[in-house]
């Protein structure tokens, strides 16, 4: 089911597997999470604006298919350096 989730806003999955006890998800790298930019000054008003803007996308894509994300908090919204937002 993850990886039918095709949309900017949300990370690319590389890889699925299993081994005898667990499942592994292989995720694209980001960098920091929305958690460890609180109190940067790069994160101005306009660019708090921004990520909920491109959070709301993501999380309307996934009403449209029906899904929930159930454990949205700043530290699952990741940030990009190029400026994206991703969960």
């Amino acid at each position: 089911m993850l990886q039918s989730i095709q949309h900017p806003g949300f990370v690319t999955i590389h890889e699925i597997y299993s081994d005898t006890t667990f499942y592994h998800v292989v995720y694209e790298h980001m960098p920091r999470s929305l958690q460890e930019a609180i109190g940067n000054p790069y994160l101005n008003r306009q660019r708090l604006a921004a990520i909920v803007g491109q959070l709301v996308e993501a999380l309307v894509h996934l009403e449209r298919m029906g899904l929930q994300h159930g454990r949205l908090s700043c530290s699952r919204i990741l940030l990009h350096p190029s400026g994206r937002v991703k969960l």
